[in-house]
């Protein structure tokens, strides 16, 4: 086998060598990405869910109508370290409540 066809066979494993190195940083990467796509997705999805309890809490009727009864509110139905301001249809402020951090 001739010299120049030994290193064009060097460069051809050296390039597959690469390549098999980039795919697998690619395939990890991804996989990283995705793990923290998914944490922010289950935190959304918790938040939505505390929301939807405080709602419910503050309701007359023990639904998520839209309906809040003013006395009701109280910031115990709230997660830590939340903030809500309720306002009227018109726009002024209703009620703003807070929970406090731990």
């Amino acid at each position: 086998m001739p010299a120049s066809e030994a290193m064009i066979e060097l460069w051809k494993r050296l390039f597959i060598f690469i390549m098999f190195i980039v795919v697998i940083v690619a395939f990890l990467s991804s996989i990283w990405l995705y793990m923290g796509y998914s944490k922010k997705a289950l935190e959304l999805r918790n938040a939505r869910i505390s929301i939807q309890e405080a709602l419910a809490a503050w309701s007359d009727n023990g639904n998520v109508s839209g309906i809040i009864n003013l006395q009701k509110i109280n910031s115990s139905d709230l997660s830590p370290c939340t903030n809500v301001s309720i306002f009227y249809t018109n726009g002024t402020l209703a009620k703003k409540v807070s929970s406090s951090c731990p």
